[in-house]
């Protein structure tokens, strides 16, 4: 493989990486190959709750599951999903008796 092939590959790389970060961008969230991940303020935001709520939550136990990135909490949009849906199911089968 001759220099500017090597180049020309590396520069192509670099290309599709930088694509691949800005596509993960979404909405100013972190997107993982696993999907999304939200901080505590955006949880609160796509739920239209109180940030301290959130907060309130992960010391007591309840809300959707989330875990700690060194210093930071997130929570797994897909784990933010199943938890309403398991709240929904619940609060559905309390009004059916």
């Amino acid at each position: 493989m001759g220099k500017d092939q090597y180049c020309t590959e590396e520069r192509s790389h670099q290309q599709r990486v930088v694509r691949s970060v800005i596509n993960c961008l979404v909405g100013g969230r972190v997107a993982t190959r696993r999907g999304v991940l939200l901080s505590p303020t955006e949880l609160a935001e796509y739920l239209n709750l109180p940030v301290k709520t959130i907060y309130t939550w992960r010391h007591t136990g309840h809300g959707p599951q989330g875990f700690r990135a060194g210093r930071h909490v997130r929570y797994r949009e897909e784990d933010v999903q199943r938890w309403i849906a398991e709240q929904t199911a619940k609060a559905a089968g309390d009004a059916l008796g």
